[in-house]
């Protein structure tokens, strides 16, 4: 379209060159292209806004029936912004007596972090949790390290599932306001604890093909037997950490490591938001396991931290491993060319040909099922809602032949469900699996034969016809008065 006008906008400048205009009429034709170079202008601004503010697959639906062993092929788009279209945020919050004043303004901040994201980012498809800990409100040794973990005065608990996944800000914020600080003992806290849940508890709600992230308000170390494995020599002991059933040495102690290790695996993300500068190394290299960064925060620049770490979260400059995948029950149906996008440099737009196949044997029935742009770290970027029927009886073709039968007016056909479908819908004749290509069904009564030709009725060409002699009547008028 854009450039349709373009070649107008040449065409008319060149023809006011070529010709000695009149001054009103030299005047009109100037106006008439500068109006042009506007439009032009506008066009090309109004379709670089409207570029997809997220991650989008087109079309994002498809409909087909198809036999029982019958394919068919679907040409496929993703659109990839740079951001995660679909993200859901856990807010965890150490609530042991240092923690005051952060958990303060969090309380006071938390609408506006969440709208600060909203507006940020409107293309993207928000869910908030809240969690909250203190410590194991019991006294353990183990490891080389003794001591009161958590405090029984003020009612510490090692973990709290306050607010499952949602869109719903306002619950979210509630549940933030409802946090009551506890007190803490020792200096660590069982951050592994919370690190663990992030994954193993179901009641979280992760949506599936979200991108996940804990964002963590804490100021100090986990429990664990050797703080330092992976960072630096020596041994750092916090004393271990005894997992759901608060008893240490048994089967469901927690190990650092290995916690860090299964969030990656379930493509949890960590961003600590943290309000000291202490073990720095440490915590780099923990969040960085996870995909995540440290930040250091306090209660005045909390909002804008936050933020700040979210929106490095979400941010996808490299999408990597980008394939197709559908939903459960149906991975067997959809393959794909390419198989997989390995490494995409954003934002960009790739293209699938898909082919869905419905298995043999597949029952008659309505079966819906997801297709999703997926990539290496199950992060979806964009579904496509597909349908697909499996009819009962025979489907074949439905022929309409044009009026009389000389060999150069063939038939025409497309497939149907069945007879009635033919006959009842389309209007034509039914023909089974036999007899004519696939094409497009065309009326009986919209030609007629002469000779060895098929030619269209005049209903069909008149208007057509008229309007190619009305406008060369007037073209041929218009050179009669230039040459007067």
């Amino acid at each position: 379209m854009v450039r349709k006008h373009l070649l107008r906008a040449y065409a008319l400048r060149k023809n006011a060159k070529s010709k000695k205009l009149g001054g009103e009429k030299e005047k009109m034709e100037t106006k008439n292209i500068n109006y042009l170079v506007i439009s032009l202008v506008v066009m090309m601004v109004v379709s670089a806004l409207a570029m997809p503010a997220s991650a989008t697959i087109t079309p994002g639906t498809f409909t087909a029936t198809l036999d029982a062993g019958e394919c068919v092929d679907v040409e496929k788009e993703v659109y990839l912004p740079g951001h995660a279209p679909r993200v859901d945020v856990i807010f965890a919050f150490d609530l042991t007596g240092s923690m005051g004043g952060i958990i303060s303004t969090a309380k006071a901040k938390s609408g506006e972090i969440m709208t600060m994201l909203e507006t940020d980012y409107p293309g993207v498809d928000f869910n908030y949790g809240v969690m909250s800990y203190m410590d194991y409100p019991h006294s353990y040794s183990s490891c080389g390290y003794s001591s009161q973990y958590g405090s029984t005065v003020y009612g510490d608990y090692a973990y709290s599932l306050d607010q499952s996944l949602t869109s719903d800000q306002t619950v979210v914020s509630s549940a933030i306001t409802a946090l009551v600080l506890g007190g803490g003992s020792d200096g660590p806290q069982d951050y592994t604890r919370i690190m663990y849940e992030s994954y193993a508890d179901t009641s979280v709600g992760w949506r599936t093909g979200a991108k996940k992230l804990v964002v963590n308000f804490g100021d100090n170390v986990p429990h664990d037997c050797n703080l330092n494995e992976g960072v630096t020599t020596g041994i750092w002991t916090t004393g271990g950490d005894p997992g759901r059933d608060e008893v240490m040495g048994t089967a469901d102690d927690l190990d650092l490591q290995t916690v860090l290790a299964n969030m990656a695996t379930n493509n949890v993300i960590w961003l600590e938001c943290h309000t000291s500068t202490s073990a720095n190394a440490h915590w780099t290299y923990w969040t960085g396991i996870t995909g995540g960064s440290v930040y250091i925060t306090n209660s005045i620049t909390l909002a804008d931290d936050v933020v700040g770490a979210i929106t490095a979260g979400i941010s996808t400059p490299h999408v990597y491993g980008l394939h197709l995948v559908a939903s459960a029950g149906y991975e067997l149906w959809v393959s794909s060319v390419p198989a997989v996008y390995p490494d995409l440099t954003t934002p960009t737009t790739v293209t699938f040909t898909e082919t869905i196949c419905v298995p043999s044997g597949t029952a008659v029935g309505v079966y819906d099922f997801t297709v999703s742009a997926m990539d290496a770290s199950s992060v979806s970027h964009g579904d496509q809602a597909d349908t697909i029927t499996v009819p009962d009886g025979e489907r074949g073709n439905c022929c309409a032949c044009p009026t009389g039968t000389c060999d150069g007016c063939p038939c025409t056909c497309m497939v149907a469900d069945d007879e009635d479908d033919c006959r009842d819908n389309l209007k034509g004749i039914w023909v089974g699996a036999d007899g004519c290509d696939i094409g497009t069904n065309v009326p009986c009564d919209e030609y007629t034969c002469e000779g060895e030709e098929c030619i269209p009725e005049f209903s069909t060409i008149a208007l057509p016809v008229a309007s190619i002699l009305g406008l060369l009547f007037f073209f041929n008028y218009r050179k009669r008065k230039r040459e007067q």
